[in-house]
Parts: C-alpha cells; sequence; structure tokens
C-alpha cells in the first residue's frame, strides 16, 4: 500500500480515534514494504510532535476541510505538507506520492484537491510560513499551562518535548564489564558517550538498528533511558535483598535490579497479564528470573502478597508519562486534563497499600516519569504527612533534555520503626 496513505491512517486513528501511536504503527506497517517503514515512521512520528503547527498551516490552504468518510484526506494533505517542509524528498515526488495516496484510500475524485493544494504550497511555502504565528509549542492549551505552573523554564521544557529522544542502552554489569562492552561498540565502530553518573547509561550516537547491538539477543544490553536507570542505583541493593517492584512491565527496570546484585529475591507484579508476558520476553532474553505475580496492588487482592514483606520496594506507579512526551509524542493529545486526579488518587491508593509490605527500616523508591508536580512532590508531601514513620530521605526531579535524558521524579522513602 501507498506509504503515505498509511501514514495518513495513522495520523488519523491517532488524533480521530485517540489510540496508541505505537500500537497503530505496528498494526498498519505490515501494509508497506520493510523499505518504507523508516519514511512511514518519520512522517507519522515527526507529524505528531508538530501537529498544531501543520494544522494551522492546511487551515490557511483549505476553505472548507472535507468530512465524513472524506475527513481521512485532510490528513493525507498534512502528510504533504510535512514532507515538502521537513524532509529532502524533492518536491514533485512528494506531491505525486501524496496525490496518489488519496487515490490508494479509495478517494480519487480528491485527487485533484490535494495537488492543489500541495503545489500551492510549494510555490507560496515562503510566504505562508512567514505568515504563521513565531512560536508554536504543538501542546494541548491545558498541558501548556500545566508546565507552565509548575516550571520557570516552562518553554524550554516544552522545546524538548518536540525533540527526537536519544539512544540509550544499559548495560548488563552482570554478565560483562563496561569497559569490555564498551571496547565491543569500538570494534563495530559505533559512536558512543557514557553518563556521567549512571555508569550502565551509554548513550549511542550513530544511527544503530538495536539488533546490530553487540550480543544484544544475548541479553548484554537492553535499551533504556539513563533516567530509568537510577531505579535500581537508588535501592541500594545488597545480595540476599527481598525486592518489590510493584508496577513491573515491561520488566527494564526487574531486568536491572537482578543484573546489578547477585543473589536477589525478586517479586514482580503487574496487573496487565499481556504486560506480564512482556516481562517473561525480556527475562528469557537477559536470562534472569524472578517471582511474576499478576495482581494489582492498587487493591491489593492477592494473597500471595499480603502475607509478604519485603525490605526494598520499587513503586514505578502509574502517570501522567508527560515526561517521556519525545519518546511517545502522542500522549500529549491523548492525555486529558482531567486524567491527573484520577491517576493522583490510583498512585496514592498504590503507596498506602505498598508501604503496609514494607519492613521496618525498609526503603520504598516512589518513582513516575512525569514531571507535574501533583504526581511528584505534592503527592509524596501529601504521603509523608500522612504516615509519621516515612522518612523523606531525598528526591530527585529529572526534566526532558537533562544530561540528554527524559523526565523522571524519584523520592527515596524509609520506614522507621514505630517507638
Amino acid at each position: 500500500m501507498n506509504t503515505r496513505a498509511v501514514a495518513s491512517q495513522v495520523i488519523f486513528d491517532v488524533m480521530e480515534h485517540k489510540k496508541s501511536l505505537t500500537n497503530v504503527l505496528n498494526i498498519h506497517a505490515q501494509k508497506v514494504a520493510p523499505s518504507d517503514l523508516g519514511l512511514l515512521k518519520e512522517i507519522s512520528y515527526g507529524l505528531i510532535r508538530t501537529f498544531s503547527f501543520y494544522n494551522d498551516v492546511a487551515d490557511k490552504l483549505i476553505s472548507k476541510k472535507p468530512k465524513g468518510k472524506s475527513k481521512i484526506i485532510f490528513y493525507v494533505i498534512l502528510v504533504g505538507l510535512y514532507q515538502l517542509n521537513e524532509t529532502r524528498i524533492p518536491n514533485h515526488a512528494a506531491i505525486s506520492e501524496t496525490v496518489n495516496a488519496a487515490k490508494s484510500l479509495k478517494f480519487a475524485s480528491l485527487k485533484n484537491f490535494v495537488n492543489a493544494i500541495l503545489r500551492r504550497f510549494s510555490r507560496e511555502k515562503e510566504q505562508i510560513l512567514s505568515s504563521m504565528q513565531t512560536k508554536y509549542y504543538n501542546h494541548p492549551a491545558w498541558l501548556t499551562e500545566a508546565i507552565k505552573k509548575d516550571y520557570i523554564n516552562w518553554e524550554e521544557i516544552i522545546d524538548n518535548n518536540n525533540n527526537k529522544p536519544p539512544f540509550w542502552i544499559r548495560i548488563n554489569t552482570g554478565k560483562i564489564e563496561v569497559d569490555s562492552y564498551l571496547d565491543l561498540l569500538d570494534t563495530k565502530k559505533i559512536q558512543y558517550l557514557r553518563h556521567p553518573s549512571i555508569k550502565t547509561a551509554i548513550l549511542i550516537q550513530n544511527a544503530v538498528k538495536v539488533s546490530e547491538l553487540p550480543l544484544f539477543n544475548d541479553g548484554f544490553c537492553s535499551v533504556q533511558d539513563a533516567a530509568a536507570q537510577l531505579a535500581a542505583n537508588l535501592l541500594n541493593l545488597k545480595s540476599n535483598d527481598r525486592v518489590l517492584d510493584c508496577c513491573a512491565a515491561p520488566g527494564g527496570k526487574s531486568a536491572h535490579i537482578l543484573e546489578s546484585v547477585s543473589n536477589i529475591n525478586l517479586t514482580c507484579v503487574d496487573n496487565d497479564s499481556k504486560r506480564i508476558i512482556k516481562i517473561k520476553e525480556n527475562f528469557s532474553r537477559i536470562g534472569v528470573d524472578a517471582n511474576i505475580i499478576c495482581a494489582d496492588v492498587a487493591n491489593l487482592d492477592n494473597d500471595e502478597l499480603i502475607n509478604s514483606k519485603f525490605n526494598k520496594i520499587l513503586a514505578d506507579v502509574p502517570c501522567s508519562a508527560i515526561g517521556v512526551i519525545r519518546r511517545h509524542p502522542d500522549i500529549k493529545w491523548l492525555r486529558k486534563k482531567e486524567d491527573i486526579p484520577n491517576l493522583v488518587h490510583t498512585q496514592m491508593k498504590i503507596l498506602n497499600n505498598v508501604w503496609s509490605l514494607l519492613e521496618d527500616n525498609g526503603l520504598l523508591i516512589y518513582s513516575t516519569c512525569s514531571i507535574l508536580k501533583d504526581e511528584n512532590e505534592d503527592q509524596v508531601s501529601k504521603f509523608v504527612a500522612k504516615n509519621k514513620n516515612a522518612k523523606l530521605i531525598q528526591t530527585i526531579q529529572i526534566l526532558p533534555g537533562e544530561e540528554q535524558m527524559d523526565g523522571f521524579f524519584y523520592a527515596v522513602i524509609k520506614k522507621e520503626p514505630i517507638k
């Protein structure tokens, strides 16, 4: 199928039907040739990142938007505009293939309409772009205001949200020393940078497929942002620790825990049976194992958990994921303002429940991939104020782009014995 037509379907499904970009791409990717997958992803991710801008450009060119079944033609036009302004594809090829996309989608009667709009933009591009407003945040208004409320440098955060994400990997020090793995990267002429303080975190700098990473299939490394790798470090793991990862899927942080120290007694919990499968797949590739339970810690209705005690708990709770928008740009369009209080309520339920499973003198790591204070500092402050045996050791808020990392929040809380 025409790649531009498929890209139009992807954007349409995300923006109109509020479907996950990752899921939609997985479904539609099989419609294009393997050689065109890169272009499909570039257009899909790029347009979702910059949707507000190209929506407004299209509004300047179209007096009456297509409606009903033909509404997808508006997205075909967006795909054409994006190619003409963001890619190195020759204008004639971008226009021709996008017009063909209209035919591929069974709207041949509108191909002249698409052709006219794109040719006009090609001719008048400089004039049209100069008439646009000078700054586009490409975020919904509620989210821009939420970030603005919490941070003085809100524009910088939003700009970083709109950037492409870097490519971080985690070296499995349970199988290989960091320097030895870096030697393997050198041998394959893969360029990299080391994180200044997280020894397992390596930033890959040139275009490399995951399958091309040395010994990836043998579990010697994993793809994981540097900020996410802080979780295992903050647990201060020791041999024979009894650790609970209570929202574990897809298992990246759990795997890091098992890689970090030998003889860890790890229990992984998640409430989604399909995502439990992903944990098992990750563990199988890496060569680790743990006690895996499908249960909902927000309700704590599992007898095995209720009767267990742990001295270390990682609560990487469900959150708005505002800190990883650059990696998942559809989040900003799918998330709604009213989602935040519901998430905050769920997070507090989880905190309260797992606190009962933590031994005295144990450590709880509360983490989110959000940057909103309602989910982070304010949430932890309320929890510590309510639980007199909770001692806040430290909090860390990483903002998107800081040391090229995703946005993450961590709070380290110790459970003091009740006197």
